[in-house]
């Protein structure tokens, strides 16, 4: 892959085929933080949180699924999972109930446990947010979290999701 001098520039943007979302999604974590010189420990940390993402997306929520990995200062420093179910309340509610929250309550719950998962291993760094699917344009979510890589470069959360949701609807606009 080429590097990208634009900060907040899409490394990858992948459809992912229902059935298999969460394998494709790691193989394609590992290809793109193995080329970004990312240690094999945090690439195993971040291949858990994506296939996690998007085993839940295949079960919550629906087609069409795609990856997408974000770069700053041309190094990857997000990773997320978009899916065509635009409904953002029960991830929200469950990320934000675990700030604060003991982690070892949180295993005894009925639903959240993979979202925990990828709150611990992305140290906090996760969320969820509304986007459009990259194929078809329709209104759905994404939810992501930063990549091992982000520790390198300076990320702040918030203003990338603002960034790429604007540079998405530019794009859609353009199209129509």
């Amino acid at each position: 892959m080429e590097p990208f001098t634009r900060p907040h520039h899409y490394v990858l943007v992948q459809a992912l085929l229902p059935g298999s979302a969460a394998h494709q999604a790691r193989t394609a974590v590992r290809q793109v933080l193995l080329q970004a010189g990312i240690d094999d420990e945090e690439i195993g940390d971040a291949e858990i949180a994506i296939a996690e993402l998007a085993a839940k997306a295949e079960t919550h929520a629906r087609p069409p699924y795609a990856l997408r990995i974000a770069a700053t200062n041309g190094e990857p420093a997000w990773c997320e999972i978009t899916d065509g179910d635009p409904e953002l309340r029960v991830v929200s509610r469950l990320l934000r109930g675990m700030s604060g929250f003991d982690p070892c309550a949180m295993w005894f719950q009925e639903s959240g446990r993979g979202l925990l998962m990828v709150h611990q291993l992305s140290r906090g760094r996760c969320g969820v947010y509304p986007a459009t699917t990259c194929d078809t344009g329709i209104p759905g979510k994404a939810v992501g979290f930063a990549l091992p890589s982000a520790a390198r470069v300076p990320v702040r959360r918030r203003r990338l999701f603002r960034s790429w949701a604007a540079v998405r609807v530019a794009r859609m606009r353009g199209r129509s």
